[in-house]
């Protein structure tokens, strides 16, 4: 978990019940963020690690995946958008 997160969102810390169930939500929330940007990585690579020259259906299957990939990251929650085009962005 990011200590810069903690830091980030300090302002809520005084409503904060409960510092362990409020540490722990945050260290769930960044392990699933973690494992849908690792999801929609791996099915981008595997989309996109094909040859040049594919043939047709291939480029058609290609297409669609993106297409999909869109549609899943435009469902995401703001947050983790941000986080999914950011890492897009600076290849991270």
């Amino acid at each position: 978990m990011n200590s810069l997160k903690i830091w980030e969102n300090r302002k809520k810390l005084p409503d904060v019940r409960s510092i362990n169930s409020y540490l722990y939500r945050m260290a769930k929330h960044a392990a699933l963020n973690y494992l849908d940007h690792k999801y929609i990585e791996e099915v981008y690579v595997a989309g996109y690690s094909q040859p040049a020259g594919a043939d047709p259906e291939e480029e058609l299957e290609a297409k669609e995946l993106e297409f999909l990939i869109r549609l899943i990251v435009e469902r995401m929650p703001e947050q983790r958008r941000k986080v999914y085009m950011m890492s897009r962005v600076e290849g991270g």
